[in-house]
C-alpha cells in the first residue's frame, strides 16, 4: 500500500512538473508564459533591464557544440599521443604537457582565472604553441623553449609583428597578440612547475641542480589590437530585412538585438529559455552555454516579432529557439542581402559586407545600444556577458562619444538623497558609539568639555590612561 501511494506521488508531481515545463499560447493574448528564472521587479527608466541570471533553470537542455570544438581537441590529442609533428621532442613534451595542466586546470598562475580549461582554448593554446615552435627552431638552430633568452623572446614576436615572420599561407600576422598572451600564459605555467621540481628536490635531497627559471616575457607588449568588424546601423538592417526569409528576418533582428555569442550561445537557446515578465520578454543565457557568465535580460526590439515566430512554428517550450540557424548558411544568406542592397563597400568598423558574419550583429547591436541615452554601461556589460570593459570603451571609442552631461537630462531624486542621507546618518552614530566604546575599554578619561565627535582630532595630552 505503501509503495502505491509512492507511485501514485511520484505520477502527480511529474504531471506538475510537466505542466509547468509547457509553453501556453494563447492565440487572442499571443503571449508567452512558464519561465526558466525566476521572476525579478522591472526596474524604471530608459533602457533595458540586465540581471545576473537566477537560479539554475530545472529543464535539461542538450547543450550543442556548432563549431564542434570539442571534437577538434580529441582529434588533437590522438594525433599527438606520439609527440606533436614538426617540432623537437622538448617541445613537444612541454607544449603536451602545458596543455594538460590547462585541461585539468592545474598550475594556473594566481592572476589568471581558476579552473579548467575549454576545448576552444586548450584548441588555440596547443595551435599557437607549436607555431611559435616552428618559428624559434627555425631561427635559434633548434632551440628549446626551456633555454630561450630575453632578447631571443621579444625578437621573435617583434618579427612577427613587422611582418618580418609570415603565417604558412605568405600573409603578414593580423593579431600577433593571441600568440603573445598564450606564450606568457605558457611561460609562467613553466616558471611555476620548474620552481615546484626545485623545492622538491631541496626538501628531499637537500639541495637542487636544476637552474632557477627567470621571467623573460615581463617586458613583452600583449597589449591587443581592435579588431575591425562589419559594422550596420538597426535602419539599415531594416533595409535588408525584406530581402531574406521571415524566419531570418527575426533571427537577425534578435541577434541585433540580444547582442549573444554567435554561433555558440544562439545555437542553444531553446524555447524555455524565453519568459514574460510584465509584458516583456525576456532571454536567459544559461551559464553552460556561455563564454563567461550565464545572464538574463529583456528584448527591446525583437520581442514582438519572436511571439509571432514562436506562434507560426508552434514550438513547445524544449525546442531550440532557432533549429534552422548554420552559421555558413546564414552568413552566406545575410551577405548576399546586404551587397544586393548596399553593394560590397568597406564599413565604418573597417570590413566589407561580403566578410559579414552572426558576430557582426554581436558588433552593431552593441554600438547601437551604446549609443541609446539611459543604457548604462553596466546593463550593457550583463547583457552582453563581458567580463570587463575593454570591449565597451572600444565601441564609446568608435562611436566618438566622450563625456559631455546634457544639462535638460539631469533629473534630481529626493527618494535617493533621502535614503543616502539616512544611511550617512545611520554610519555617524554608528561611529560615535564606537569611539565612546573605545574611550571605555582604554580606560581613558576626556575633559568634560571635549566633543566626542572630534575623537579623531584628541590631541595626545587630553587622554588620561589609568594605571592598572
Amino acid at each position: 500500500m505503501k509503495t502505491k501511494k509512492s507511485s501514485e506521488c511520484a505520477e502527480k508531481e511529474q504531471k506538475v512538473r510537466q505542466l509547468n515545463q509547457e509553453v501556453y499560447l494563447d492565440e487572442n493574448i499571443n503571449d508567452i508564459r512558464a519561465v526558466s528564472h525566476i521572476p525579478t521587479k522591472k526596474n524604471s527608466g530608459v533602457g533595458f533591464n540586465s540581471f545576473k541570471m537566477g537560479p539554475k533553470s530545472v529543464f535539461k537542455n542538450e547543450v550543442i557544440d556548432p563549431l564542434k570544438k570539442q571534437q577538434l581537441y580529441d582529434n588533437w590529442k590522438k594525433k599527438t599521443q606520439n609527440g606533436i609533428p614538426g617540432i623537437t621532442k622538448g617541445n613537444s613534451d612541454l607544449i603536451l604537457a602545458f596543455v594538460h595542466d590547462m585541461e585539468l586546470g592545474i598550475n594556473v598562475s594566481k592572476l589568471a582565472k581558476p579552473g579548467k580549461r575549454s576545448p576552444s582554448r586548450l584548441n588555440a593554446l596547443g595551435y599557437h604553441l607549436r607555431r611559435i615552435a616552428e618559428i624559434v627552431e627555425e631561427a635559434f638552430d633548434k632551440r628549446c623553449f626551456a633555454d630561450l633568452k630575453r632578447d631571443e623572446v621579444h625578437r621573435v614576436f617583434d618579427d612577427m609583428k613587422e611582418g618580418r615572420v609570415l603565417r604558412k599561407d605568405g600573409i603578414p600576422y593580423t593579431a600577433p597578440d593571441d600568440y603573445i598572451r598564450d606564450f606568457i600564459c605558457f611561460w609562467n605555467w613553466f616558471m611555476k612547475i620548474e620552481a615546484l621540481k626545485r623545492e622538491k628536490d631541496i626538501l628531499e635531497k637537500g639541495k637542487t641542480k636544476r637552474k632557477e627559471v627567470f621571467n623573460i616575457v615581463e617586458y613583452l607588449d600583449r597589449a591587443r589590437k581592435d579588431n575591425q568588424f562589419v559594422y550596420f546601423t538597426l535602419d539599415q538592417l531594416k533595409q535588408v530585412l525584406p530581402h531574406i526569409s521571415k524566419d531570418y528576418r527575426v533571427l537577425s533582428l534578435f541577434l541585433f538585438d540580444s547582442i549573444v555569442r554567435s554561433p555558440s550561445e544562439i545555437s542553444n537557446l531553446y524555447v524555455n529559455d524565453l519568459g514574460i515578465e510584465e509584458n516583456e520578454v525576456y532571454v536567459n543565457i544559461r551559464q553552460e552555454v556561455s563564454k563567461t557568465y550565464g545572464r538574463k535580460f529583456n528584448l527591446v526590439l525583437a520581442d514582438e516579432d519572436l511571439k509571432d515566430y514562436i506562434k507560426r512554428k508552434k514550438l513547445g517550450s524544449n525546442d531550440r529557439l532557432f533549429p534552422f540557424y548554420t552559421m555558413p548558411t546564414f552568413n552566406k544568406t545575410i551577405q548576399k542581402a546586404f551587397i544586393k542592397v548596399f553593394g560590397d563597400r568597406m564599413t565604418p568598423g573597417g570590413k566589407p559586407y561580403s566578410e559579414l558574419t552572426g558576430y557582426a550583429f554581436r558588433h552593431s547591436g552593441a554600438c547601437y545600444l551604446r549609443s541609446l541615452r539611459g543604457v548604462s554601461i553596466d546593463k550593457l556589460m550583463v547583457r552582453g556577458g563581458w567580463s570587463n570593459l575593454r570591449r565597451i570603451n572600444y565601441y564609446t571609442k568608435f562611436l566618438g562619444l566622450d563625456g559631455r552631461i546634457e544639462r535638460e537630462h539631469l533629473v534630481e531624486r529626493p527618494e535617493v538623497n533621502d535614503n543616502m542621507m539616512k544611511v550617512i546618518q545611520m554610519q555617524n552614530d554608528e561611529i560615535s558609539k564606537l569611539r565612546k566604546e573605545i574611550i571605555q575599554i582604554i580606560g581613558a578619561t576626556v575633559n568634560p568639555d571635549f566633543d566626542l565627535t572630534k575623537l579623531k582630532e584628541l590631541p595626545l595630552q587630553e587622554v588620561k590612561v589609568k594605571n592598572v
